[in-house]
């Protein structure tokens, strides 16, 4: 497994949740899995589709289709590594709000589980053809539930 896992298995912590090779919620990918480089899965219910990439020169998080939201560099990682852990805890207890204007511009919109309060908001490019007309709005919970 590669050592950068332990910033998600830091925010489980946090979170008061059992680390990600003993914690249910996840799914470790045996297919491309080793030392240099681990693929862990959400699974569950009605929360947001999550796939993260573990290398040695950083770390990449796809959400619902969407690749590399959040891509973080090794050198990211060394100076600001509770940064990372802190953006591990808001995408793990969090609501998610997904709206899809066609297949290649997402609003991802991170919201408080008890507040409803906005915690993060981003705009996802991916690809070149947006389409105003065809917005698809999904609502997840949070993959982990800290209540």
């Amino acid at each position: 497994m590669n050592h950068n896992v332990k910033f998600l298995d830091e925010a489980l912590t946090c979170l008061d949740k059992a680390a990600v090779t003993e914690n249910p919620l996840f799914e470790i990918d045996t297919d491309f899995s080793c030392d240099d480089f681990t693929k862990i899965h959400s699974i569950g219910g009605d929360s947001i589709s999550l796939t993260m990439d573990f290398s040695n020169d950083g770390i990449d998080i796809h959400l619902n289709g969407a690749s590399e939201v959040f891509s973080w560099g090794k050198d990211y990682i060394e100076n600001k590594s509770s940064e990372v852990v802190k953006m591990f805890m808001v995408l793990l207890a969090s609501n998610v709000q997904v709206d899809s204007y066609g297949d290649s511009y997402k609003k991802i919109v991170f919201k408080d589980v008890s507040t409803n309060k906005i915690l993060k908001e981003m705009k996802v490019f991916d690809g070149f053809l947006v389409n105003p007309f065809k917005k698809d709005k999904k609502l997840f919970s949070a993959i982990v539930c800290n209540k």
